[in-house]
């Protein structure tokens, strides 16, 4: 296996899965309605179909399994929105590493992948499903393709502004104006959204999820604002207490 040390990502290595097509508005409303109840679905048909894995979560079982699809259908909503892939398939790449953790196989992630699909692609308008099976599919692919490179997560890592840690501390206090104000003041700056994501957030959800994969937080879900400029300001928020 390779270290972070010893692997350097080719420069547009992902760039195949970096872009896709977008939804509409009203394609998106829709893909939100649906959201809960592809959850639902997924989450009970894993459990029927792979009980014995889940066996050691108990009775929190579907719960803790709702919870990982629902994580996966909002970074999937970031995806139709902006067309950007690349995130997402970063994202399933450190799930990957918190699953096995978990003696969760890896293999249900791509699986879970191609039931959100078929879940979505039978009750959307066929334009839309089309577009949402596309993204699916391209997703699914690049992070196939991550794991034949097999590369640490943290060498994927871009380089982190100097308000990160603020960043950080602002999310893990349910401060969501604090965080706005330091993308906000970055974006007034003359940065872009883009510029944003790959030097703010995405250190940050990582600091953040090395955290709560250390059991050092516990994490809960807040639904993102529906103006679509602060849509990627709906992310995982952090408390301070370890999860039980």
């Amino acid at each position: 296996m390779k270290t972070s040390k010893q692997f350097a990502r080719e420069p547009g290595a992902l760039l195949s899965v970096s872009r896709g097509p977008v939804l509409g508005a009203i394609g998106l409303r829709r893909y939100r309605e649906l959201s809960a109840s592809a959850a639902d679905v997924v989450s009970r048909r894993f459990l029927a179909e792979h009980g014995a894995e889940y066996r050691q979560f108990g009775a929190r079982g579907y719960e803790a399994c709702r919870v990982d699809i629902a994580y996966h259908l909002e970074f999937l909503a970031s995806v139709l929105e902006f067309g950007m892939l690349t995130p997402m398939v970063d994202y399933l790449h450190w799930v990957e590493s918190v699953l096995a953790s978990r003696q969760i196989p890896a293999g249900h992630l791509a699986r879970a992948l191609d039931w959100i699909s078929e879940y979505l692609g039978a009750r959307l308008d066929p334009r839309d499903a089309a577009i949402v099976t596309e993204a699916i599919a391209r997703v699914k692919a690049g992070f196939l393709a991550a794991r034949e490179a097999d590369p640490a997560v943290d060498a994927r890592k871009s380089e982190e502004w100097t308000e990160c840690t603020r960043f950080v501390d602002a999310l893990l206090g349910g401060e969501r104006r604090d965080a706005l104000w330091i993308v906000d003041h970055r974006l007034s700056l003359g940065h872009t959204v883009v510029e944003a994501g790959a030097h703010l957030i995405q250190p940050a959800l990582y600091e953040i999820g090395r955290r709560w994969q250390m059991n050092e937080i516990s994490t809960r879900w807040r639904s993102p604002r529906r103006s679509s400029s602060r849509r990627w300001a709906g992310m995982p928020v952090a408390t301070s207490s370890p999860s039980s």
